[in-house]
């Protein structure tokens, strides 16, 4: 297939995408009974950003002019890709780079997405036929040139065992932080609460940690946050979560504040567990800047409006689950590997 073809493929995706149509709200609802942490909600926010920010022919057609692209590549190579299932469809952005490149893709499917990821792989060969030569669902990956896996900590370690002789992209756990001036309006607030609460906070790019400066203002954040999110304590999984974290503090004694959706201790790791924010006090910006550095293996992105200068890429509130085709996982340019690594 030629680039121009692929771009117009991923643009027909765009149109082939409809909320209403039969065949969508079947399998939103397959999606949600199979999996307990998909809601109808976050699946439509997933389509969404994949029809806002992935395959607009315009957005497309500059990405690509970014890259020396062949217009044809006359030897593609197979590329396996290892896909997670935390939040709906977080894998279908590397299948596009993949298939943009006009390589192979040789796709496990995480069976916490299974629904959601074949229904959009059938909608792009709907409209493409030729992406059948090009996609290949495996129980087994086998026979690839190359490989991305997205995993755990845990699971990173196999997938480096196991794939380290191929060219290889291999994610471990990350997660985001926010850095708070205290001077915060409740509008800047409300925008991070969606950084904090969007898919459960599921997501690498979710907020589960907070900088504040001494004396921050706990019971206002709660409080804005609560009001932003009154709904998510009534979710069962996401209780069940709150209820467990809520019983470990108290039989521990810990310190903490707590509103009816969100509990928030001091703790110095980044991750956090679900339906709690970590949280650490810095008292100048310096101090910021050296944390950055030494923590920027386990930092997927930073939201923050404070005006500090500190030599990281922030984006503003709101913005962390709404990536764009520029902002790469883990800070590794795909396109660069696919194109020039294999």
């Amino acid at each position: 297939m030629q680039l121009n073809e692929r771009i117009r493929a991923f643009g027909k995706l765009n149109d082939q995408i409809d909320f209403d149509n039969k065949n969508f709200l079947e399998t939103l609802n397959s999606a949600v009974l199979h999996n307990g942490w998909f809601t109808a909600h976050h699946v439509k926010t997933a389509f969404e950003a994949i029809k806002n920010n992935y395959v607009n022919t315009e957005k497309l057609t500059e990405f690509c002019g970014q890259y020396a692209i062949p217009a044809e590549n006359k030897t593609p190579k197979t590329v396996g890709l290892v896909m997670a299932g935390n939040i709906p469809l977080v894998g279908f952005q590397d299948l596009l780079y993949i298939l943009l490149s006009g390589n192979k893709a040789q796709l496990k499917i995480s069976s916490k997405d299974d629904f959601l990821s074949r229904f959009i792989i059938n909608q792009l060969i709907l409209v493409e036929p030729k992406w059948k030569d090009y996609i290949f669902i495996e129980e087994r990956l086998k026979g690839f040139d190359a490989i991305i896996a997205t995993g755990s900590n845990n699971s990173s370690r196999y997938f480096e065992y196991y794939f380290s002789k191929y060219p290889h992209i291999i994610r471990k756990n990350r997660n985001s932080l926010a850095i708070l001036s205290g001077t915060e309006s409740k509008e800047q607030l409300n925008r991070l609460s969606k950084d904090v609460f969007s898919y459960y906070g599921l997501g690498c790019r979710n907020v589960s940690k907070v900088m504040v400066p001494l004396n921050y203002d706990f019971p206002n954040l709660l409080s804005t946050f609560e009001a932003t999110e009154p709904d998510i304590k009534h979710h069962h999984k996401y209780k069940n979560n709150y209820d467990y974290q809520l019983s470990l503090l108290l039989i521990n004694k810990t310190p903490h504040f707590a509103s009816e959706n969100l509990l928030i201790k001091e703790d110095e790791q980044i991750a956090s567990p679900i339906s709690c924010l970590n949280y650490q006090f810095y008292d100048e910006e310096s101090f910021l800047k050296r944390y950055l550095k030494e923590n920027q293996e386990a930092i997927q992105c930073v939201v923050s409006e404070a005006g500090f200068k500190l030599d990281f890429e922030t984006l503003k509130f709101g913005e962390s689950q709404t990536p764009t085709l520029f902002d790469f996982a883990d800070h590794v340019d795909v396109m660069d590997f696919l194109l020039n690594g294999i």
